[in-house]
């Protein structure tokens, strides 16, 4: 596992980062936010360099999947084992970071996964990893016991 994590970090080089921006610049286009107008799209990047695009879905004012999360669904569908190792965000507005909700989905994803922040050009802004934005996550692994239906 080590191994893997190690080659895909590798292959995040700033050149894929920038590739990577590109794909959220792109799903950025596929968000509908008719009632707030917070357009964003996200591209996570697996262990093994392929790329799920997401973007934020409104259906009612308090009602909407954000664009991480629809990456991150799209990513398990397609392969329940598949290793999250980057995820880019993009806005047009210039705001990066993914809220606590995204966060936590993300942390449980892959705790060591980098964040990357992009313009809406695809300029990489910011690079961190999820344990630097997000230091006090919780470890739902731990805490659901084992025997419950929710492993």
């Amino acid at each position: 596992m080590r191994r893997e994590i190690k080659r895909a970090l590798h292959l995040t080089a700033l050149n894929n980062l920038r590739g990577l921006c590109g794909e959220a610049v792109v799903a950025v286009n596929h968000a509908h936010a008719p009632f707030s107008g917070y357009k964003v799209g996200a591209a996570i990047l697996t262990a093994n360099g392929k790329v799920y695009c997401g973007a934020n879905v409104e259906f009612t004012p308090t009602t909407a999947v954000h664009a991480e999360v629809v990456a991150l669904v799209k990513m398990l569908y397609d392969n329940p084992k598949a290793k999250a190792v980057a995820i880019a965000l993009s806005t047009r507005e210039g705001k990066y970071p993914p809220c606590g909700e995204c966060r936590q989905a993300l942390f449980q994803a892959n705790p060591k996964m980098l964040t990357v922040g992009c313009n809406h050009n695809g300029a990489v802004k910011i690079v961190k990893t999820l344990k630097e934005i997000y230091p006090h996550a919780h470890a739902w692994r731990r805490i659901v016991p084992r025997t419950s239906r929710f492993k």
